[in-house]
């Protein structure tokens, strides 16, 4: 991954997590079930942009592409972390949703500090996880540009 990916990822965890904490944001079930639909579909878009790719050229000449940024991989490795952490994202942040949805954390009995930090961490997961869709569709739309 690019470092600055990674930096820009870092910021946008932390300041989501720390203005969802310090404001007490809380997820309702209707937000819950919102937001798994959005990441299931996203991860199966993920598989289908995945399957397209393994069968294209433009995967073929990303495997024999060294990547200018890190000159130890090829750009086919670097697409690969990219779907991999995207992918480990999701399923992180969909299982902390299903929790919260299973716990019923959305009424007042149940506001203490493990829920505003459960909460807060779903929430700047989930941010991360669009910064994501994003570069992996930044990917996806200039492979298609050099494809055609």
């Amino acid at each position: 991954m690019y470092n600055r990916h990674i930096a820009l990822m870092t910021i946008i965890f932390i300041a989501i997590f720390s203005f969802s904490f310090w404001y007490k944001f809380q997820i309702n079930g209707e937000s819950v079930n919102n937001l798994i639909t959005f990441f299931s579909i996203v991860f199966g878009f993920y598989l289908t942009a995945f399957s397209v790719l393994f069968g294209s050229k433009t995967c073929a000449r990303f495997s024999n592409e060294e990547d200018p940024l890190i000159k130890t991989q090829t750009k086919l490795h670097t697409i690969k972390k990219y779907f991999q952490l995207s992918s480990q994202f999701l399923i992180i942040s969909t299982t902390m949703l299903v929790i919260i949805g299973l716990l019923g954390w959305d009424n007042d009995n149940h506001k203490n500090i493990f829920n505003e930090l459960f909460v807060s961490i779903c929430l700047g997961l989930s941010a991360v996880n669009v910064v994501l869709i994003f570069i992996i569709l930044k990917v996806f739309l200039n492979a298609f540009a050099e494809e055609v």
